[in-house]
């Protein structure tokens, strides 16, 4: 069986909306066939069946999503630096 990774991208009552890290496949899956404590951002790993991912095998992973989000921070950071400001008026 084939692993893939799997972003939360958000949750809608009892329906998560999830995308693929390969392909950008978005799927919707119940909440309930999935590992509890998952929130927007959140990433699982979910081995796949002739290309269909077996969601009772989602496996949540809180170290690549702080990595992630460490990642984000650097991003703006470094954009806060090149951008001198003052150039929008409200």
């Amino acid at each position: 069986m084939n692993k893939r990774i799997w972003a939360v991208d958000r949750i809608e009552g009892e329906v998560v909306v999830l995308v693929s890290d390969t392909s950008n496949r978005i799927v919707e899956v119940n909440l309930k066939k999935l590992p509890e404590g998952m929130k927007e951002k959140s990433i699982l790993h979910v081995f796949e069946r002739k290309d269909q991912p077996v969601w009772s095998s989602a496996v949540l992973d809180e170290s690549i999503e702080v990595q992630k989000e460490n990642e984000a921070e650097e991003i703006v950071q470094d954009l806060k630096k090149r951008d001198p400001g003052g150039d929008i008026k409200v």
